[in-house]
């Protein structure tokens, strides 16, 4: 199973997932439960706490985007000639909530709020779309970088959406009152 993990998607073509298929089932209810888990501890956790996971978050989600671009464009050259620059530039909705996620994290005043006001709204649908429909299934089989990046990078978002949407009071008054 693992044994394809770095592996690059013109590396086996004829291997690709399918939608719904048993890993993706049990990956959308391991989802499910870590978005439960993470509302439920975060639930009226204070503002300035829920600022500094943010900001970790936006870090360690930065260093992922970073990597995978890099792995994408060594991978790409390697077995095309050329990166395929379509695919891997970082201009997807994934991507932009990566940087979305810094403004909201770093940011102050309007910024900050415009910010967090993506998140919660294109954030939430475009995680809960993605979860459902990973895009690396189409390129790749479920257990390599490609899909996971994307899969696990969507189950950072709907979390932290759903907890400053929904489960967060502290922090929905405090984006109201500004």
């Amino acid at each position: 199973m693992c044994i394809n993990f770095w592996r690059y998607k013109d590396a086996f073509p004829d291997l690709q997932s399918e939608m719904f298929s048993l890993p993706h089932i049990g990956a959308i209810i391991l989802a499910i439960a870590i978005i439960l888990v993470c509302a439920f501890v975060m639930r009226g956790m204070p503002r300035e706490r829920v600022r500094r996971m943010l900001q970790i978050l936006s870090v360690v989600v930065l260093a992922l985007e970073i990597f995978i671009f890099l792995w994408a464009y060594i991978h790409g050259k390697r077995h095309m000639g050329a990166p395929d620059y379509a695919t891997i530039l970082p201009i997807y909705t994934c991507s932009l909530i990566n940087y979305t996620l810094i403004g909201a994290a770093w940011g102050h005043g309007f910024v900050e709020r415009c910010c967090l006001a993506y998140l919660t709204t294109i954030g939430l649908i475009a995680g809960a779309s993605g979860i459902f429909l990973v895009n690396g299934l189409r390129s790749y089989p479920f257990w390599t970088l490609g899909a996971l990046f994307t899969f696990l990078a969507l189950l950072i978002y709907i979390p932290v959406a759903a907890i400053i949407v929904a489960f967060d009071k502290v922090l929905t008054r405090w984006i109201c009152t500004k």
